[in-house]
């Protein structure tokens, strides 16, 4: 796992007005991504690296076995995302030490990536993810 590279992807249900807000008001760049979504990733001005990304909630049941948080009335609105480069390695390692999975990894073409998500004791959603390779 890469918790060096891990990041904040914000759920969002108005892809647009959210994708505007970012490039507009806060001046963001986009590193990855358009204004029609469903993903965007977006950088500081100048610099080379992303510093977080948005994504559409209605696209999280790609993932099946996804469900939203119930603890606390309110959906999910972050995930935080740790990059991998060999999935099955992480996922057998945290999972020996007691992390409870939504499932097992698996291949989503529309994200072009395997992952699995799991959330901490206080329900904070995670996803544990390894790109497809170019």
């Amino acid at each position: 796992m890469d918790l060096a590279r891990m990041g904040t992807r914000v759920l969002v249900k108005n892809f647009q007005a959210c994708f505007d807000f970012y490039t507009k008001k806060l001046g963001l760049e986009v590193y990855f991504g358009a204004r029609q979504g469903p993903f965007a990733a977006f950088r500081a001005p100048d610099d080379d690296e992303p510093c977080f990304s948005i994504f559409l909630n209605k696209n999280m049941s790609l993932y099946k076995g996804y469900k939203p948080f119930d603890g606390s009335g309110h959906p999910d609105q972050a995930v935080y995302v740790i990059p991998t480069d060999n999935l099955d390695r992480d996922y057998k390692a945290l999972k020996s030490k007691g992390v409870e999975f939504m499932g097992t990894p698996q291949h989503v073409d529309d994200w072009f990536m395997t992952c699995v998500y799991f959330r901490d004791p206080d329900g904070n959603l995670f996803e544990l993810c390894e790109d497809d390779p170019e």
